[in-house]
């Protein structure tokens, strides 16, 4: 065993320790590898991930042509999500939701993001109670150091 192994095996327990002292979801206890952050892509998928459990959405459906109303929730809670916990640009975050074959383009994501908000503050179809669970989720991952 080399010294970079042992040094990412310590990283893996007290981390875990953490992770379970937090009391975060059992959902991300077997991505462990995949928790500590490197980058600002991990930090989306994990979103992404996140956003699924709750909202019984996989990404690719979520990312499609399609304006069923959990759909478009989901899209709303994404764009909320990643400027709050991304420094992407409104133009940044359009590139990431491009599932209609092109990208959003901002004025689309402050309105999703507005409307997630109305949503929120309206209590729409359960939507407070949905991003208070997603945003302690989040926050107590995001938590962790990242490397």
């Amino acid at each position: 065993m080399e010294t970079g192994e042992i040094i990412n095996a310590q990283a893996n327990s007290t981390l875990l320790g953490r992770i379970r002292a937090a009391k975060v979801s059992p959902f991300v206890y077997p991505m462990l590898d995949f928790i500590l952050v490197r980058s600002i892509s991990d930090k989306i998928e994990l979103i992404k991930m996140v956003l699924s459990k709750h909202h019984n959405i996989k990404w690719e459906q979520a990312n499609s042509k399609s304006r069923k109303d959990p759909h478009v929730m989901y899209r709303h809670h994404f764009m909320s999500l990643m400027l709050k916990h991304t420094n992407f640009s409104l133009q940044g975050i359009g590139n990431e939701l491009d599932g209609k074959g092109k990208p959003m383009d901002h004025s689309s994501i402050c309105y999703g993001r507005d409307t997630w908000k109305n949503n929120v503050d309206q209590n729409y179809k359960g939507s407070r109670k949905l991003n208070n669970l997603v945003n302690k989720e989040l926050n107590e991952i995001f938590k962790v150091k990242s490397y």
